[in-house]
């Protein structure tokens, strides 16, 4: 890929001339010089005003260099294959409380197999995710109710249920500290800690209150999980999370008095649950240490993650 082509791709991530001269080290002067040679050729690419966009013939261009930058990065992992060492990196976009469950659980036996490979992850949102999986910026995704894509394969995982916790000295007020399901009013009499709207358990949670006769009272926002759990076990409310941070719950009560200690229900009539999956590209080379990580990762789901 030519220099200037590259350089667009950053120019249409940070979607601003001067933040990409910023990133690039380069002045906005010799950035702009590459982006009006390429235009020279292919024409304009972008609008600058009211905001920053794509034209028409701008997008095709990014999208025919992402598929170039991909095919040129599976081809070095062909070359490194061929070496008698595997060698090379994978890349891998997840969700960072999912993240300290499980990659102390898988990272110390694929290195074992693979000592020669660079791990690299990258957390975030899953759309946000899936989009630096389109651009070759990651190998791989583990998806939280990702949404079907033409260019997208999925392998689904597990179905991870949503859990509820609540300090027992809390629980110790609605006679709850011998029980293992609650009834929504319970829950809801309690402060409840949440996650940030654009959260797909978040926006579980809403449609599961949208059906109930009582509404929660939020009193705290976090978008981090184990962040809300140590919160709630400090009594300021109950919180929902995912079934798979149950190991790290427990972690956490073994530090705590019993009154602090986290009590973890089931909340009635709480059916939903979030898909998880591994997110690859389609036609995607998958080198052999590719290959033994999502078996990896298919195990620890067939053991219940």
């Amino acid at each position: 890929m030519e220099t200037a082509q590259a350089y667009f791709l950053v120019v249409v991530q940070e979607k601003s001339l001067k933040k990409a001269a910023q990133r690039l080290f380069l002045s906005p002067q010799n950035l702009g010089n590459h982006m009006k040679r390429l235009e020279d050729r292919y024409g304009p690419l972008f609008v600058r005003r009211p905001r920053f966009t794509l034209t028409a013939v701008g997008q095709a261009l990014a999208e025919s260099l992402w598929e170039i930058r991909n095919i040129e990065q599976e081809f070095a992992q062909r070359a490194a294959q061929l070496s008698q060492t595997p060698q090379g990196e994978l890349r891998m976009g997840l969700n960072s409380s999912r993240a300290q469950v499980l990659l102390p659980r898988l990272v110390p036996t694929f290195r074992q197999q693979f000592p020669e490979v660079t791990l690299d992850f990258v957390y975030g949102d899953t759309q946000v995710l899936e989009q630096q999986l389109l651009e070759g910026e990651l190998d791989l995704v583990l998806g939280v109710d990702a949404q079907e894509q033409a260019q997208l394969e999925q392998l689904p995982l597990l179905a991870e249920p949503i859990l509820f916790a609540l300090a027992a000295e809390l629980a110790e007020k609605i006679g709850a500290k011998e029980k293992r399901e609650l009834t929504p009013d319970q829950a809801a009499s309690f402060p409840l800690l949440r996650n940030p709207e654009s959260s797909h358990l978040q926006q579980k949670l809403t449609r599961f209150w949208a059906r109930q006769t009582v509404q929660p009272r939020y009193d705290l926002t976090a978008a981090d999980f184990l962040l809300q759990l140590e919160l709630a076990a400090q009594g300021l409310g109950g919180c929902f999370f995912p079934a798979m941070l149950l190991s790290r719950l427990e972690v956490l009560n073994q530090q705590l008095p019993p009154a602090k200690q986290l009590l973890v229900y089931q909340v009635q009539d709480l059916t939903e649950k979030s898909q998880l999956s591994l997110v690859l590209r389609k036609k995607q080379f998958r080198p052999e240490f590719l290959k033994a990580w999502i078996r990896l990762w298919q195990q620890a789901a067939g053991k219940g993650a």
